[in-house]
């Protein structure tokens, strides 16, 4: 029961399948979990416009946690907070690359990066989607669920650069209590993106450059969005 809450208030809001996928349960065992938990008011949910149910901790929850576990938390949603998610999708997908690598390695959440719980916020005025941690250092993940406009563009390109051009000897440190640095960026995107990204990428620096640094450092994966 703990261990659920726990997760919960890492990324602040999760569906059925997301809770499914981060114990190897099936839907039916973490449905039943869940509904147990609401039954004890422990949990709130809510259904969103595309009849998806979506859990988040209640103040007693929060409560709960707080007696019972070390893990630093604050959040705790109300019915209106649950039903008027913003950017919904979005952290959908980002919660699931989290679950995704969390089986065999940690991660920060959006949630949790956004609140200020994570080693590091933005780097050079970007925020991460997710980070994931790896012995080689950090992997920043970007959800691009967005068409971007040519400004947009220009900084993701002008950040991706920055911080990757080996024209620039030093990684940049994301935190300087861990010396954390970034490792690969991960894109999860459609394929329209990825042939945009790059096209542009070689446009700014050059084929044979931009070559070089997607191989080097990103990873593209490209996803049916309906599937999230």
């Amino acid at each position: 029961m703990l261990e659920t809450l726990e997760l919960i208030a890492r990324f602040c809001h999760l569906r059925v399948s997301d809770v499914a996928r981060a114990f190897a349960w099936s839907e039916h065992k973490a449905r039943r979990q869940l509904n147990s938990l609401e039954r004890d008011k422990l949990l709130l949910s809510a259904e969103r416009p595309e009849r998806t149910k979506v859990y988040g901790l209640s103040a007693r929850g929060r409560n709960y946690i707080k007696a019972n576990s070390s893990q630093d938390v604050s959040c705790a949603s109300s019915l209106r907070y649950l039903r008027s998610l913003g950017n919904y999708e979005h952290r959908c997908l980002a919660n699931r690359v989290c679950l995704y690598y969390g089986d065999a390695l940690s991660y920060s959440t959006e949630y949790e990066i956004q609140t200020g719980k994570a080693p590091v916020k933005s780097l050079f005025g970007k925020i991460p989607d997710a980070l994931i941690y790896t012995e080689q250092g950090a992997i920043w993940v970007e959800v691009e669920r967005s068409k971007r406009n040519e400004i947009s563009w220009a900084d993701l390109l002008h950040w991706f650069v920055l911080v990757f051009d080996p024209v620039y000897p030093e990684k940049p440190i994301l935190s300087g209590q861990h010396d954390l640095y970034i490792f690969r960026l991960e894109f999860y995107c459609n394929r329209t993106f990825i042939q945009s990204f790059c096209n542009r990428l070689q446009a700014k620096v050059g084929e044979i450059r931009a070559k070089d640094l997607m191989d080097c450092y990103t990873v593209f994966t490209p996803l049916d969005f309906a599937d999230y």
